[in-house]
Order: C-alpha cells, then sequence, then structure tokens
C-alpha cells in the first residue's frame, strides 16, 4: 500500500474508539487508499486546525493549504466547527458521518461497484459488531395514523418540515452502499444547516415543502420506515428499508435493538375488526418481525413493534390503531444534531 504508514496515523488519530478496532479495520485502509493522495493526509493529520495555523505546522503556503481544506471538506472528509478571524476551523468527521458523506456524493461512483463493495464489508463485517448504537436515530410514526392523539412536534413529519428554515434532498447512503433493492435513491431529506451543506457540495438539491411531503407519502405507498436523529431538533429525516437501512439492519440482522429508539407509538388490532384477509397486507408490511399469521390468524408480538404505523396504514378494515405507549421523556430534549457538527461555511 503505497501510503500504509499515513493512513495507519490517520486512523490511529481520529478512530482510536475505546472497546472498537476500527484502527484494526481490513477496510478503511482500502478506502482511504483508493480516495485519499500523500498530500491529504499529511493535511488530515494536522487536524484540527485553521488555514492559517495548518499551514504553519506544515511549512506550507497559506493559499494552497486553505485549498486543501477546503477540497477536503467538499469531498465529504472534514466539517468546519466554527469560522473566526483565521478562517474556517475544520475537524474530522465520526466514522458512520463519514461514511455518509462520501456515499452522499455521486462523485464516488466513478471508483465502481468495487469501492460500495469495500464499504458494504466493512460495515457489514467490522463496524457493526463493534459497539452498539445507542439509540441514535428513531422511528417516525406514519402522520395520517396518528392523527388525533398528542403529537410532539418533533414527531410529525409535516411540523418537522414546516419548521425547517431550508430542506434539501439526496440519495440514500445506505441503499448506495448494500444495494440489496431496488427501492428509490433520492429520499434522504436533510434540514436547516444540514441541508445547508448538502447545497454546498453540490450533492443534492433544494426542494419546496410540497415536494418533501411528496416524497414521504412515495416513502410510505413503497413501505418504506421513517426515522429521525433521537432528539427534539432533527436535521434528517431518513426513509428505510429493512435490507440496506444501517440502523434497520442492526436491529433486524444483528440483534443490535438499541439501533434505533422505537416511536411512541404501538400498532393495536381489533380482532373483531380484523378479518385476516386473505393479502395479509399488514403482516406483508411489517418489516420488524412483530406480525404473522399462524392456521389462518394474526399472530401479534409487541416486542417487536417499533411503532412504524405501516400496518395501519395498510389495512383495508381500519382494525389497527396507533396507541401512545411511552411518555414524552422518551425523546430526549437533549438539542442534538447528527450531521451539523457545526455551521456550514458561508
Amino acid at each position: 500500500m503505497k501510503n500504509q504508514k499515513l493512513i495507519e496515523e490517520v486512523l490511529k488519530k481520529y478512530y482510536s474508539i475505546p472497546g472498537s478496532s476500527l484502527t484494526e479495520s481490513r477496510y478503511l485502509p482500502l478506502i482511504f487508499e483508493k480516495i485519499t493522495d500523500k498530500k491529504d493526509l499529511e493535511i488530515l493529520l494536522s487536524l484540527p486546525n485553521n488555514p492559517k495555523a495548518a499551514a504553519k505546522s506544515l511549512n506550507m503556503g497559506e493559499k494552497e493549504v486553505a485549498d486543501a481544506l477546503n477540497d477536503l471538506y467538499m469531498r465529504g472528509f472534514i466539517w468546519i466547527e466554527e469560522t473566526g478571524i483565521n478562517g474556517p476551523e475544520y475537524c474530522f468527521a465520526d466514522i458512520g458521518i463519514f461514511m455518509d458523506c462520501v456515499l452522499f456524493d455521486p462523485r464516488y461512483d466513478e471508483y465502481g461497484d468495487e469501492f460500495f463493495d469495500i464499504w458494504k464489508k466493512y460495515w457489514n463485517e467490522e463496524h457493526v459488531h463493534m459497539y452498539q448504537p445507542d439509540n441514535v436515530f428513531r422511528v417516525l410514526p406514519i402522520e395520517e395514523v396518528i392523527r388525533g392523539t398528542r403529537v410532539l412536534p418533533y414527531e410529525s413529519v409535516s411540523k418537522i418540515f414546516k419548521n425547517a428554515s431550508k430542506i434539501a434532498v439526496q440519495r440514500c447512503a445506505c441503499r448506495v452502499k448494500e444495494r440489496r433493492c431496488n427501492n428509490p435513491l433520492e429520499t434522504c431529506i436533510s434540514l436547516d444547516d444540514f441541508a445547508d451543506y448538502i447545497i454546498k457540495r453540490d450533492i443534492g438539491y433544494e426542494i419546496s415543502l410540497e415536494k418533501a411531503l411528496k416524497i414521504i407519502e412515495m416513502c410510505e405507498d413503497s413501505g418504506l420506515v421513517h426515522q429521525t436523529i433521537n432528539s427534539e431538533t432533527p436535521d434528517v429525516i431518513c426513509n428505510c428499508c429493512s435490507c440496506c437501512c444501517t440502523f434497520l439492519r442492526s436491529i433486524l440482522y444483528y440483534g443490535k435493538k438499541a439501533a434505533a429508539a422505537k416511536s411512541r407509538y404501538m400498532a393495536i388490532f381489533d380482532r373483531e375488526k380484523c378479518s385476516t384477509c386473505k393479502e395479509m397486507v399488514c403482516a406483508d408490511r411489517c418489516i420488524f418481525g412483530c406480525l404473522s399469521i399462524k392456521d389462518g390468524v394474526l399472530q401479534i408480538d409487541h416486542s417487536m413493534c417499533w411503532g412504524c404505523g405501516l400496518c395501519a396504514r395498510a389495512c383495508p378494515e381500519n382494525a389497527v390503531t396507533m396507541k401512545q405507549v411511552r411518555k414524552p421523556s422518551h425523546i430526549p430534549t437533549t438539542g442534538a444534531k447528527l450531521f451539523s457538527v457545526g455551521p456550514p461555511d458561508k
């Protein structure tokens, strides 16, 4: 490997996470080898920093370093933490965010399927087994099936959109990586500062409220599950399939049930209204394994209900309602945002 030592230094500096073995990854060095050169790696090792201080530490011209840092930013490697008198303060992105910010970008398609295969192997063979995410994401219930209940503004898709200063859409990083289905790609909806970031990097585009709601409806028709950051300040809404989504795959294939928090709702079935229809649409729509049919009778395992509402939306007999079973405190009021490490360089 041409730049093996520098790559090892970068991984050690930024990915030495307690309890993990990211620095011993078989696949991350291959990814860095494909998309970085010696200069990139040396500049990455100078972070966190601003262009002036980085230029001094690297003994390079300030403009050259500023241009290189901006290039790394535009390629998804780094974020701008803040902008001060010496210019933007750049920092390295966490591995999960770095993965998404590369896979969002259609320009990386030039590396071909082999590049995405490496990411796929990295996540499925290494990353998912290193630690269990702690409810980073949360399932959002389908809005039409929770009307009439006391819906919090940050669990209503339409209210989240209406409260956003800007909305953008980009492709789903998970489906780009996994390539296990034919579900639509342009379904990841970013908000506020994150939308600014997506637009600035030209890896997505701004959309109207009406367009965002149409995407949501299309995703519901396709049986996709809405998810967002598990806080009161969501900056992204993902529309997820069980076969590709990082969080849903963690739950369903690897048994890491804390990968995504349940919504505050649970599906409740009216046995008298339920006709156990031949289509079994509710069981067919349930991706979590909550529903099954045995000897012609609907079987329900409420422990596996994440409260997405897909079954309630699909039921032709209106035999399913969504009931609030968790208090508002179920959703943290931390103000945390998943992608907005800092303000974009406006």
